[in-house]
């Protein structure tokens, strides 16, 4: 019976190592349909060169060069294209368990992120789990303006609400902490002009959401 208790005991020891990963393990044992423009190989080598201190650039699948701009213990970025990134994340669900989040942002006239999850062995799993909301417009938009800055703008203001019904939210994470970063992206979809000056009316420049307890929550900002 003892050796029954002990052989047990050593089995969780080892599921528990296995689970504590790093996001290096992860990211090369990453399935090639969840990006598709890198092959393992391509991951690999990016964390190679990284290490050694050089130019983490690829050549990818699509004939095109990718890069890796960043890597700790449990983060990483990558260039994927000229306009397109991916940000990977692991957070903690447990003392032994972890979850990867993925970032894909995409950019056009102006930029747009995606965020998905997956367990480390990279099965999907729900976004909704993990978010108690997520940003709109209106978490970004002032409720009113003074009647000094809506004659100043005049139509630019008017032109711009209609454009806000398209929320673009450009999202990132901390690299040394459990943190989500939205910015709000739909004024780069007006001239970039007009965009600095709608910039200085938004009553949230950048919102952040924290990981508490196995799923993001908005931080009340003091």
């Amino acid at each position: 019976m003892q050796r029954i208790y002990g052989l047990m005991f050593l089995l969780c020891v080892a599921v528990s190592g296995m689970a504590q990963q790093e996001i290096r393990t992860v990211f090369v044992n990453m399935p090639d349909s969840v990006l598709p423009m890198l092959t393992k190989v391509n991951r690999a080598d990016c964390i190679d060169f990284l290490d050694c201190n050089m130019k983490a650039e690829v050549r990818n699948r699509m004939g095109g060069h990718s890069e890796m701009t960043g890597l700790t213990d449990d983060w990483l970025t990558m260039k994927l294209t000229s306009q397109s990134s991916v940000e990977i994340k692991l957070l903690p669900l447990s003392d032994s368990l972890q979850l990867v989040a993925m970032i894909h942002t995409v950019c056009g006239k102006a930029c747009d992120s995606r965020i998905r999850f997956y367990s480390t062995a990279w099965e999907p799993l729900s976004t909704e789990k993990f978010f108690a909301s997520w940003p709109e417009s209106h978490d970004f938009l002032p409720d009113t303006i003074s009647s000094v800055a809506e004659d100043t703008l005049g139509e630019l203001w008017s032109d711009f609400r209609k454009k806000a019904d398209i929320c673009l939210l450009t999202a990132s994470f901390s690299p040394e902490q459990p943190l989500l970063y939205f910015e709000y992206a739909t004024p780069e979809y007006m001239d970039s002009e007009d965009a600095m000056k709608l910039r200085p009316l938004l009553k949230n420049n950048r919102i952040c959401y924290e990981w508490k307890a196995g799923r993001f929550v908005r931080r009340v900002e003091q």
